[in-house]
């Protein structure tokens, strides 16, 4: 379960941003629906929604999260143990250009909270990881371990892989010590990477995650039957849908060799085509014979896009995880996009999955989001980016969010040049 997420000089966002997830207890609507007791004393929210002008840094915020994402996942990888990291500090301005970039993220799993972080510029400049047990409501936050650069101080009893390693100089100066650690097996550094796996990142744009999705529905016939009622409840005119196995031997006879020997060397990660199945029609519109579309070729953006999330929305429902998606909305109807969104906050979710998402969908800020989970990216004087919440302006229950949103009273919107003169310009000269 996702606490907070923080970052700073990480690209447009200059100074230190913090994204909660903890419910506010002076909000009193949805209470039943959009949070749930994460501990004995933590109340967490199930969605966030982020809103701001193009180029305010929404998207920025979620590549932070991917690239600590990745970073804690695969720095100790031998392909990147010898590369320097690569430089994400806010290039507007002169002081912050030439200082480390900040990640931390805190998180509730098995039982535990924790708060890990590091400081990275082409090294890593300092780390932290420190551990709370939930059994007990008045636990005591333990300080697992605090590197210095290549100073690892003595960690707890809790890291012992983790301090053999450093003794043995086992950890470059580009690597998380968490990321070293769990390569040579140590229980905590793997129990983290664990919940991370459950901690997924899509873009809104495009549909490169439909693989996921096509292999999940390959599983057990409960999770295709599970994808093909969420299909079916978005009324997309689709009764059925079957995936067509590549046939690796009968490949084209034309095909270039060597990607013919690239596709049998990882079968395992070749899926085929999906084709969807619609009910056909007579001349009187008695139905006759199914009709079947390609996935790729013959159904809509929408479509493709719906069908390509459904995967790992049901994973995650499933799973407990949490869901990030940068412009959740893009070529979904906002019907469509408030079932998404309901799917999350609805009681039924047992599990407490999560879901943060970018979104420029106005009709969300009325239907069904507490003013904690609405937040804000906004791009302030010399091109550093902010990021607030909606309740930090203490709105009236009856207040139209979306009207004094766009009337600029929350700020995170354009402020947009004078378009007819443009037009002006543009008008074609008569001869």
């Amino acid at each position: 379960m996702l606490i907070q997420f923080k970052t700073a000089n990480f690209k447009c966002f200059k100074d230190e941003v913090i994204l909660s997830m903890r419910s506010s207890n002076y909000i009193k609507e949805y209470k039943d629906h959009n949070t749930f007791v994460a501990t004995e004393s933590l109340n967490l929210l199930k969605c966030a929604a982020i809103y701001g002008a193009n180029a305010s840094g929404k998207s920025k915020l979620i590549d932070a999260m991917g690239i600590m994402r990745t970073m804690m996942i695969k720095s100790s990888k031998e392909s990147e143990a010898t590369k320097p990291i690569a430089i994400y500090s806010h290039s507007l301005n002169a002081v912050s250009i030439n200082e480390p970039t900040l990640f931390e993220i805190i998180f509730v799993y098995k039982n535990a909270k924790y708060r890990y972080g590091f400081e990275i510029d082409t090294l890593v400049r300092s780390e932290w990881l420190y551990y709370t047990s939930t059994d007990k409501q008045r636990n005591a936050e333990i300080e697992v371990f605090y590197r210095d650069e290549q100073d690892f101080g003595k960690p707890d009893k809790l890291f012992k892989i983790g301090g053999e390693i450093a003794k043995k100089k086992m950890v470059s100066k580009n690597t998380l010590w968490l990321s070293a650690a769990a390569q040579w097996n140590d229980p905590l550094s793997q129990n983290i990477l664990e919940w991370l796996a459950k901690f997924n990142i899509l873009s809104g744009i495009g549909t490169t995650y439909e693989g996921f999705t096509i292999k999940q529905s390959q599983k057990s016939e409960l999770i295709k039957q599970q994808i093909l009622k969420i299909l079916q409840d978005a009324d997309l005119g689709i009764k059925n849908f079957r995936v067509e196995e590549v046939d690796f031997d009968n490949l084209p006879t034309n095909m270039p060799e060597n990607l013919k020997t690239f596709l049998l060397k990882n079968k395992e990660k070749v899926v085929g085509s999906v084709k969807t199945i619609h009910q056909g029609y007579d001349e009187f519109n008695i139905p006759i014979s199914e009709v079947y579309f390609d996935m790729n070729d013959d159904e809509s953006a929408g479509t493709k896009k719906y069908f390509a999330l459904s995967g790992p929305i049901l994973e995650t429902l499933e799973n407990g995880g949490v869901l990030i998606v940068d412009e959740l909305e893009s070529q979904l109807h906002p019907l469509l996009t408030l079932k998404i969104i309901a799917l999350f906050n609805s009681p039924q979710n047992k599990n407490n999955a999560q879901l943060v998402f970018t979104t420029h969908d106005t009709n969300l800020l009325n239907n069904s989001l507490r003013r904690d989970q609405i937040w804000f990216t906004e791009k302030k004087h010399y091109g550093a980016a902010t990021l607030y919440s909606l309740s930090d302006f203490m709105p009236r229950n009856d207040e139209s969010l979306s009207k004094n949103y766009l009337s600029g009273k929350y700020g995170a919107v354009p402020y947009l040049g004078d378009f007819e003169l443009l037009s002006e310009q543009l008008k074609p000269i008569v001869l």
